[in-house]
């Protein structure tokens, strides 16, 4: 088993720790694209219907959730794939 886990304040931490740029696209669309330390970049997006019920902030709380919701998927295959290979003792190249 391994010593390393993901933790809710680790995703907090990266989100933190990222540069976020927010769009607003045709009046009723959020964009929010971050960019982690690692400099790898997600996009998310979140719009309604009628612009008359846009709403930014909830559109950037929509698009957070996500990128926490990614970050949790692909923090769990970086690790049980470093894991797999610490344990196999192979290289990367030999994986793909």
């Amino acid at each position: 088993m391994s010593n390393y886990k993901i933790t809710p304040d680790y995703i907090d931490r990266l989100v933190r720790n990222s540069t976020i740029e927010i769009q607003t696209v045709f009046e009723k669309a959020t964009v929010v694209s971050i960019q982690l330390p690692s400099g790898f970049v997600l996009t998310e997006m979140s719009a309604c219907v009628d612009p008359a019920n846009y709403n930014r902030e909830l559109g950037v709380e929509i698009c957070l959730e996500r990128f926490k919701n990614k970050l949790w998927e692909l923090s769990g295959y970086h690790l049980q794939h470093a894991t797999y290979l610490e344990k196999t003792q192979h290289v990367w190249e030999d994986n793909i």
